[in-house]
C-alpha cells in the first residue's frame, strides 16, 4: 500500500524536492549575505517574516489557482515565480526590495506546498498517511540538506548564486509533465471553517502553530545566529545541513510511530528532545559538538510539522482533507511568519543565545499542553 501510494506521487515529489534544493540554498544564503552587508538583525527578521508571510498568503491562494488554472499550470506558475524572485535579488541589495521578493517567493512556495502535499495525502489510506507523509518528508529534507550544502560552493558573485537558484527552480517544472492529475479535484463547494478544523483536531491545530513558530525561526534566524557567533560560510552550511539531515532521518520513524502510538505521548518525548538539543547547542565547546547539537535540534523541531498534518487529516472527512491541509498551511504560515520576527526581536534586545531559549520556551509549552490533552483523553476513556 505504501509503495503504491508513493509511486502515484513520485513525479510530484521529485518536482518539490528539486525546488526545495533551490529554496533551501536561497533561505540559507540570504541571512548570511545580509550579515556580510552589516544589516541589522531586526531587518533580517523582517525579510524572513516576509517570506513566511508569503507562505501564509499562498495557502489561501492555492485553491483559487487550482480552480482557475488546474493542478499542472498552477504549479508551473508557482515555480516560475520562485525563479523570478531569485533573479530579482541580483539587481539590488536593498531591504525593502528584498522584502517584496521574499514575499513573492513565499507565496509561490505556499501554493506548491498545499497543492503537492494535498496530492500526496490524497493517494494514501488513513492507516498509512503517517508513514507515506514521512517518506515524502524524508526525501524533502534530504533535498533541503543538499540545498544547504550548496553554501559550501562559496560562489563569489551575486549573479552566480541567484542564477543557480533560478536555474534549479525552472528544472523543477519538468517532472510535473510525467503524471496525470486529471483525477485530482478538491473543488469542494462548502468550505471548511476555522472552528470546524479546531473541533476536529484542537491538538493538531495547536501543534501546527508551535511548529510554525519554531521551524520558521530555525530556518531563517539560525544561519544569522551562527554568523554572529563567528562561523564561516562553510561551517554554517555544514551546521544547517546537519539540522536538516536530522529532520530528514527522523521523518520515517516518526511517521511509523505516529500511525501506531498516541500522538500526544509521542509529542511529549519530542519536546524533551528539543530542550536537550537546545541546551547542547548553547553549551558547545567545539564545532563537532555544534554539528551534533544541530542534528538533534533539527531531528526534534522538524517533526512537529508532519505530526500536526497527519494527526489532523486522519480526523477530518476525506472530502475535506485538502481544505484541512490548506488551513493547516495557513496556520503554519502564520506561526512561521511571527516566529522569525519574535526571535529576532528578542535577540536584538537581549543576546544572540535568546534564539535557543526561544525553542526551549515553546517546547516546554507544547509538552505541557500535550500532557494535558493526553490526560483529558484518558479520562474520557475511563468514563466510558
Amino acid at each position: 500500500m505504501v509503495k503504491a501510494a508513493l509511486q502515484k506521487s513520485a513525479f510530484a515529489i521529485l518536482s518539490i524536492c528539486i525546488l526545495t534544493m533551490a529554496n533551501s540554498y536561497l533561505g540559507t544564503i540570504i541571512p548570511v549575505l545580509l550579515h556580510d552587508q552589516a544589516i541589522a538583525v531586526s531587518k533580517v527578521g523582517l525579510i524572513a517574516t516576509a517570506y513566511e508571510g508569503g507562505i501564509f498568503i499562498g495557502a489561501f491562494g492555492a485553491p483559487f489557482l487550482l480552480n482557475r488554472f488546474g493542478f499542472l499550470r498552477a504549479n508551473i506558475i508557482a515555480l516560475s515565480a520562485v525563479a523570478l524572485s531569485s533573479i530579482g535579488c541580483i539587481w539590488a541589495m536593498q531591504v525593502i526590495f528584498w522584502i517584496a521578493l521574499r514575499l513573492l517567493c513565499g507565496f509561490a512556495v505556499g501554493v506548491l506546498y498545499v497543492l503537492i502535499e494535498a496530492w500526496i495525502l490524497s493517494q494514501a489510506h488513513k492507516r498509512i498517511k503517517g508513514i507515506v507523509f514521512g517518506f515524502y518528508l524524508f526525501l524533502f529534507y534530504v533535498a533541503m540538506t543538499l540545498g544547504r550544502l550548496l553554501l559550501t560552493l562559496s560562489l563569489e558573485r551575486i549573479w552566480m548564486i541567484f542564477g543557480l537558484i533560478a536555474f534549479i527552480s525552472v528544472i523543477a517544472i519538468v517532472p510535473l509533465f510525467f503524471s496525470d492529475y486529471s483525477a485530482f479535484n478538491f473543488q469542494e463547494k462548502k468550505r471548511m471553517k476555522w472552528l470546524s478544523l479546531c473541533a476536529y483536531s484542537p491538538f493538531g491545530v495547536f501543534l501546527c502553530v508551535i511548529a510554525g513558530l519554531c521551524i520558521g525561526a530555525l530556518y531563517d534566524i539560525m544561519p544569522y545566529y551562527l554568523a554572529v557567533k563567528g562561523y564561516n560560510h562553510n561551517q554554517i552550511g555544514l551546521v544547517t545541513g546537519c539540522i536538516v539531515a536530522g529532520g530528514a532521518l527522523m521523518q520515517v520513524p516518526i511517521g511509523y510511530f505516529s500511525d501506531r502510538l498516541d500522538m500526544r505521548s509521542l509529542m511529549v518525548g519530542i519536546c524533551i528532545m528539543i530542550v536537550c538539543a537546545s541546551l547542547l547547542v548553547l553549551n558547545t565547546h567545539s564545532i563537532y559538538e555544534l554539528y551534533l547539537g544541530g542534528f538533534f535540534l533539527g531531528a526534534s523541531v522538524m517533526v512537529s510539522f508532519p505530526l500536526a498534518y497527519t494527526h489532523t487529516t486522519k480526523r477530518v472527512p476525506d472530502h475535506l482533507a485538502v481544505q484541512a491541509v490548506a488551513l493547516l498551511t495557513v496556520i503554519y504560515g502564520l506561526g512561521s511568519t511571527f516566529g522569525p520576527l519574535i526571535a529576532s526581536f528578542v535577540m536584538a534586545h537581549t543576546k544572540s543565545e535568546a534564539l535557543l531559549y526561544f525553542f526551549i520556551f515553546w517546547a516546554v509549552l507544547a509538552g505541557i499542553y500535550s500532557l494535558y490533552r493526553r490526560f483529558c483523553a484518558k479520562g474520557q476513556q475511563e468514563a466510558v
